[in-house]
């Protein structure tokens, strides 16, 4: 494989992503979205190579993939499913033939030849006068419905079948030429997060601003940063400060995030040594929202590492799925009308036998060419502690965020 070093100004990354839509079936974009702190590294990874179920470490090249969420049945046990509206693979981890490693103003490419690769993309015209049309999104489970699923997990709660649960809800829409290309430029520009990232899988794609890392290996220790906890920020820095202080001494907030965190630290146990508590009840800001989030770590067990067994003992995260894990995936599956598919999986890369990063698929659209179908899941936590009402605000609030990115708006509400 030969790579080369070019300048590059703002609209290649545009051109890059036409360039690898136009000529292969999978691709991988992950950034950091210019966010301070630990976070994807800018790489455009491409295949038409069938993948893998399990991430893996190659000599020849980088890794990239997902795993979606509906991949629990192959971990776990078959689960409830429903129709899928798109056409991701349960899991796909694929070596990659050409990949672009992106620096502040150049690109490194790596491909047989790279000049003439560079040359066509810079041939390849962009239309910036293109918009896309304001999409109405309709909520497939309404507010009467919601709180009635939900009281209906807290009842599970009481009988003490569940500590806490993560119940998912989706905004779907029909949108005839929706450019993906084009909203994710804005979806990154106007809700900027560190674990960002643009899938492609034959006719359907992933958009996700997600601000959550599922995990880290560095060396031979693993990280995981599990959110939980949310709140709205203010325009005026004196409310939002005080939104901030609200989060982090929310005593619903820190028992919902603690319960995850415990969660993760069992799940890392079991591939880990000295598995501990990084940091407890972080707050950080993001550009609509503040997110309470822990760091847990560990020295992984297996050398080399073990990619199977570490997500047979992680996966799905649980942030997404509640504890126990195997009972909160089982109600949720039962009140919940959809596949997750890609929310709530995970999108990242293997770079070397020392360093991977892969994050939590939320904050995101989904969206198949070939129907048209687009669709936006969120989720909150369920808890003893909950109140039906907040949580489905909450739900909102983090449909909102994504919506105003691409353009669009709920239109049943």
């Amino acid at each position: 494989m030969n790579s080369a070093v070019f300048d590059i100004d703002s609209s290649f990354e545009t051109k890059a992503l036409t360039w690898a839509d136009n000529h292969f079936s999978k691709f991988v974009f992950t950034t950091n979205a210019d966010c301070e702190g630990d976070g994807f590294q800018k790489f455009l990874f491409m295949s038409n190579q069938v993948g893998q179920n399990f991430p893996f470490f190659s000599e020849n090249c980088p890794v990239a993939g997902y795993t979606t969420y509906d991949f629990k049945k192959h971990l776990l046990f078959d689960f409830k499913t429903h129709h899928k509206d798109f056409t991701f693979e349960d899991a796909c981890w694929f070596e990659a033939e050409i990949w672009f490693k992106f620096s502040e103003n150049s690109v490194t490419i790596f491909s047989p030849f790279p000049d003439v690769l560079f040359q066509e993309i810079l041939s390849i015209a962009i239309d910036n006068h293109i918009e896309n049309e304001e999409i109405e999104f309709i909520s497939t489970t309404n507010r009467t419905a919601y709180i009635k699923n939900y009281l209906n997990l807290q009842h599970q709660i009481k009988q003490g079948n569940l500590y806490l649960c993560n119940y998912c809800i989706s905004f779907e829409a029909i949108h005839e030429n929706w450019q993906p290309i084009q909203a994710f430029e804005k979806l990154k520009q106007k809700l900027p997060a560190p674990f960002t990232c643009f899938v492609k899988h034959h006719s359907s794609y992933l958009l996700s601003a997600s601000p959550e890392k599922y995990l880290q290996q560095k060396k031979n220790k693993i990280f995981s940063s599990p959110i939980k906890g949310t709140i709205a920020r203010n325009s005026s820095p004196e409310l939002d400060k005080l939104a901030a202080n609200e989060l982090y001494n929310s005593e619903k907030e820190r028992n919902e995030n603690v319960m995850v965190v415990d969660l993760v630290r069992n799940d890392l146990s079991m591939i880990a040594n000295n598995v501990k508590v990084e940091e407890l009840f972080g707050i950080y800001p993001f550009s609509t929202v503040y997110q309470m989030i822990s760091t847990i770590s560990g020295e992984l067990i297996e050398n080399p590492i073990n990619w199977e067994a570490i997500f047979k003992a992680t996966f799905p995260m649980g942030s997404m799925t509640g504890a126990p894990k195997k009972n909160a995936i089982y109600y949720t599956d039962v009140v919940e009308n959809f596949s997750r598919e890609m929310y709530s999986g995970t999108v990242g890369y293997v770079l070397n036998s020392e360093e991977a990063l892969l994050n939590v698929v939320i904050r995101g659209v989904q969206f198949n060419k070939e129907t048209s179908k687009l669709s936006i899941r969120v989720g909150s936590a369920c808890t003893y502690m909950a109140q039906p009402e907040k949580e489905w605000e909450e739900c909102l609030l983090k449909a909102k965020g994504v919506l105003n990115a691409i353009n669009g708006k709920i239109a049943n509400l």
